[in-house]
């Protein structure tokens, strides 16, 4: 890795460092108000594993299970970026790459149901807390 590129890694792993945290209760309070205004499908892992491909890519981002295969070519990184998280979760990718207030609410338009309580990692009690060191 050359100089350069090395920097922008530095400063991109700067820059989400910033954000991951906001993101976290951004996606948090996102979701609360969602899914208190509908019943959420449960999806196993197991389920979400066979959807692991371009033209079916279910992913996982907080507990939440999302079907992003219409949304592939529309993603702004390339649908590589997708692609690579098919079929599994995606929460740390997601968060530690610094999406935005409106990449978080654009998650709503595909979001289809969440991981039951036994598969949780992040929504549960003892689960996994992200946080970020300023």
């Amino acid at each position: 890795m050359d100089l350069l590129s090395l920097g922008f890694v530095a400063l991109e792993l700067r820059d989400s460092s910033l954000v991951a945290e906001p993101l976290t209760k951004d996606l948090e309070e996102s979701k609360k108000h969602l899914s208190n205004e509908k019943c959420l499908n449960i999806i196993t892992l197991d389920e979400i594993s066979r959807h692991d491909c371009d033209d079916d890519c279910w992913i996982a981002i907080y507990d939440y299970v999302y079907n992003c295969t219409n949304f592939m070519k529309k993603h702004p990184g390339g649908q590589e970026v997708l692609a690579e998280y098919a079929g599994r979760d995606a929460t740390l990718a997601f968060i530690g790459s610094g999406h935005t207030k409106v990449a978080i609410s654009l998650l709503e338009n595909y979001l289809i149901g969440e991981l039951p309580l036994s598969e949780r990692l992040y929504r549960k009690p003892g689960g996994i807390q992200i946080v970020t060191v300023h």
